[in-house]
């Protein structure tokens, strides 16, 4: 072997010279790498006639280590040249404008670098950084970076050719790669020839420049919360981003991320002037009021900034605590490479789904429905409460038209009420987001309203069993871009899925109540049998709760998903109803198998009464696990071997083996309780560890609250998804 490794480098060798000697005028210089053992710190400070305003800027912020550190990152470098500019630009248009009926607020006001503000500084700094590798020939025309900078925003790349046939990028529209590739041991630096220019607008600000949803926006105005999203969106204390952690498997020498950032964001579903007027007859503000107090009273009906004020509560239905862009709002499209893809995570034809929490503190639920055929046009369009009654109507038949409501995909198409021989439409049509972003949220544009009714949700959209990943339950976890995380993401390369540290006081929504405890979130990757293809795992002696989603008012059965292995703990579970706690049934073994005769599973292949084994299983307060979600997704057939004794091969397509969550012993569903959830109370799952093995995990993947009427519904009952 060693002969052979020899042969094959000395040929390799050869050739290489051969190509070196014969081809070097064909070399493209602009994409030419500079071998040195420079980390981008050195690279900046050896430079000064370049780069000496950009080495200040990241002094200044406090990057410099990230710069000297180890990893894997991309640094877009406006020189000298480009800052002064950039200072000369801002300064210029701040002080033209100062004075007039619109001044325009550049955060810049001297063009002298010294005289910087710290947030602009900081601004930039994070703003020309990304953590991860992006060679020149990565960045593809008119998409967007997958990793997002440290101002946790994606940069929009687009190519720029010359007449020669050479070609550069333009990032944002603002700035032009004029060095590309330039190697430190690192990571890759890009000079530029400007500074790109972050988002300076919030929601509201962004809401308030375009006119054709001007309706809302002028409610979202009137009660107040303009003011909220006006605040400052990033917690500037936190100082964990750039620091490494220990990983679950530390004694193996592995290390982990904490979240990069701690911001606030926000998502806001806007109906369109065109949806409100041709739907409800809406027209102006006055006209939207009368519609709110129509379906919640006319409580403190001139006090809008009240949370009793009708108009208030409308509004509130229609923003979410997190910033989620379109690719975001439902599990499907994401391709993590060969961590995850997700469409290879469901079974094919089923549809995708996921439930968020609004600032009304009531459920909505976000859908791709993809088995409900032609009533929703469009094969990857996403709906908002979505009817769930047969004949696809409403309990309360005027609330018809509140329901199926469908969420414009502004990078796709084009939006009710604009013109698209207008001049607006390059900027309100496919891009309507695209040139402007907010510094603090997302809007998406929406074709109707949004009603939270009590009885229409409990009987209707969400009377169903209601499946939540737990990452699904931490808004943080999703504006922070921690949640679907890939491993290029974390810029670190290893075996293990990417993971993530949470913080103790990360989330609102998480509780640890000891300090033994250690959270990890491990991004959605191949190797598991995990809902939305990511997990939780618990460390140490832990001690943890999750607040529960407010549901519709009843009586549900509450489930937690898990996959049993060997290196789990053992768990018992309560339920805190106001701060009461109860304490749930007998503690839980996360390492028995569900094919262990105290579960009872059996493959349904292999049993000739798949019910009645459904039925035992039940009676010990076990499900086989959904045939909904699969395992090793995207990547069963090449491990069938190994996977054979347990699963069963459902050939669900002609090219492609899908093997469920119900197929496999690991994957299994517990009911931690049968009870009563009363609207306006709060409930909180928690979990203790109860072994003395330190080295054991809790893992928990997703939580489901089913209606006890559908759980015991003798005739329909549940279905096995």
């Amino acid at each position: 072997n060693t002969m052979k490794k020899t042969r094959i480098f000395s040929i390799s060798l050869l050739v290489f010279m051969f190509v070196a000697s014969s081809c070097v005028e064909d070399i493209d210089k602009s994409n030419r790498y500079t071998f040195t053992s420079e980390t981008m710190a050195d690279y900046l400070e050896n430079r000064p006639e370049e780069f000496s305003s950009l080495a200040y800027i990241y002094k200044r912020a406090g990057m410099m280590s990230i710069l000297q550190s180890y990893g894997t990152s991309t640094l877009f470098a406006p020189n000298n040249e480009a800052i002064a500019k950039y200072l000369h630009d801002k300064d210029s248009i701040y002080w033209a404008t100062v004075d007039t009926d619109a001044p325009i607020e550049t955060g810049i006001h001297s063009p002298l670098l010294e005289e910087l503000s710290d947030s602009m500084v900081n601004v930039i700094a994070k703003t020309h950084l990304v953590p991860a590798r992006y060679e020149k020939s990565d960045m593809k025309s008119g998409t967007e970076l997958e990793v997002r900078n440290y101002n946790n925003y994606p940069i929009k790349t687009s190519d720029v050719y010359f007449g020669d046939g050479s070609y550069t990028i333009n990032l944002e529209g603002q700035a032009e790669i004029v060095k590309s590739d330039e190697e430190a041991v690192n990571g890759v630096i890009h000079t530029l020839d400007y500074v790109l220019t972050p988002p300076t607008k919030n929601v509201a600000e962004l809401l308030g420049s375009m006119p054709f949803m001007s309706i809302f926006g002028e409610a979202l105005t009137m009660i107040g919360f303009a003011d909220n999203l006006m605040e400052e969106h990033e917690d500037e204390t936190y100082d964990l981003g750039n620091i490494w952690a220990d990983s679950w498997q530390s004694t193996y020498g592995k290390t982990a991320r904490y979240p990069k950032y701690k911001q606030t964001k926000y998502t806001v579903f806007v109906p369109t002037n065109v949806a409100l007027k041709e739907k409800y007859g809406i027209e102006s503000v006055e006209d939207l009021i009368e519609v709110a107090r129509e379906w919640y009273g006319n409580e403190d009906p001139d006090n809008f900034k009240s949370e009793k004020n009708a108009l208030n509560k409308l509004v509130r239905y229609h923003i979410l605590p997190m910033g989620l862009t379109y690719d975001k709002l439902v599990l499907y499209n994401l391709d993590n490479g060969n961590d995850y893809k997700a469409v290879y995570g469901v079974i094919p034809g089923l549809d995708r789904y996921d439930y968020y929490t609004t600032l009304q503190g009531t459920l909505m639920k976000l859908e791709i429905p993809l088995s409900k055929g032609v009533k929703f046009d469009g094969y990857n369009s996403i709906w908002i409460n979505p009817s769930n009654l047969e004949d696809g109507g409403t309990v309360n038949p005027k609330l018809s038209k509140f329901v199926d409501v469908r969420i414009y995909d502004t990078g796709k198409e084009l939006v009710d009420g604009v013109d698209s021989l207008s001049a607006d439409y390059e900027k309100y049509g496919y891009s309507i987001l695209g040139r402007e972003k907010s510094v603090n949220g997302q809007l998406h544009p929406i074709n109707g309203l949004l009603i939270y009714n009590e009885e229409e949700m409990g009987s209707n959209v969400l009377y169903e069993r209601m499946r939540f990943d737990f990452a699904s339950l931490l808004p943080e976890l999703m504006t922070n871009d921690v949640r679907y995380t890939s491993s290029k993401a974390l810029g670190v390369e290893r075996a293990a899925a990417p993971e993530y540290v949470i913080p103790n006081d990360f989330c609102k929504n998480l509780k640890v109540y000891n300090t033994e405890t250690s959270m990890h979130y491990f991004g959605p990757y191949t190797w598991g049998c995990n809902y939305c293809g990511d997990e939780f795992i618990a460390v140490g002696r832990y001690d943890f709760g999750y607040k529960l989603p407010p549901v519709p008012e009843g009586n549900y059965e509450l489930r937690i998903g898990y996959t049993a292995t060997d290196i789990r703990s053992i768990t018992q579970f309560y339920v805190i109803e106001d701060g009461r706690q109860e304490i749930c049934g007998i503690p839980v073994d996360l390492r028995i198998k569900a094919k262990d005769p105290r579960i009872g599973w059996e493959r349904d292949d292999k049993t000739l009464d798949i019910e009645s084994n459904d039925r035992a299983l039940k009676s010990r307060g076990y499900l086989k696990g959904p045939h909904y979600f699969t395992l090793y997704p995207g990547m069963a057939t090449a491990y069938e071997p190994q996977v054979m004794d347990t699963l069963y091969n459902e050939k669900l397509t002609p090219s492609k083996d899908y093997y469920p969550a119900r197929a496999y012993h690991g994957a299994i569903r517990h009911v931690i309780s049968t009870r009563k959830f009363e609207s306006g109370k709060e409930y909180w799952l928690r979990m203790k560890s109860v072994t003395d093995d330190n080295t054991k995990e809790g893992m928990h993947d997703y939580i489901e609250l089913v209606p006890t009427s559908i759980v015991n519904d003798p005739v329909e009952g549940e279905d096995i998804y």
